[in-house]
């Protein structure tokens, strides 16, 4: 019996996907804050025009004010037994690849820091219509 109960769980637990796919991350969204680091706390208004774009079929731009200062495609990938992601980002600038950390919210996209340490702050975005 604890066999079965170990397998119907490994089964479960691998076979599960996480219902965030790429329909959580399409829209666009606006910096809002950056938090830690160096600087600390900064808001920025509504309206800045610093706007990730994510479309239904994998590619992203950021723009600033309208103008796009770089574009690409993206990837979702989930971390295990947690509710972040990895977003993998390829420019098509220079082919750069890019994987950032993050956290999605009804309503807000978090870069999480590369490291628990050092000057490196948390952005956050807002989804905007």
């Amino acid at each position: 019996m604890k066999k079965l109960l170990i397998t119907i769980f490994l089964v479960s637990l691998f076979s599960c996907r996480r219902s965030g796919d790429l329909n959580t991350i399409v829209g666009s969204w606006e910096l809002r804050k950056s938090v830690g680091g160096f600087a600390g706390t900064i808001n920025y208004p509504p309206g800045n025009g610093h706007i990730y774009s994510f479309a239904p079929n994998g590619t992203y731009t950021l723009s600033n004010n309208g103008v796009v200062g770089e574009s690409g495609t993206y990837e979702l990938l989930p971390v295990l037994a947690t509710n972040d992601w990895h977003l993998k980002m390829t420019s098509t600038l220079n082919n750069s690849v890019f994987v950032d950390s993050i956290h999605l919210e009804a309503n807000q996209l978090i870069f999480l820091p590369m490291a628990a340490c050092c000057d490196i702050p948390a952005t956050i975005f807002e989804r905007v219509p």
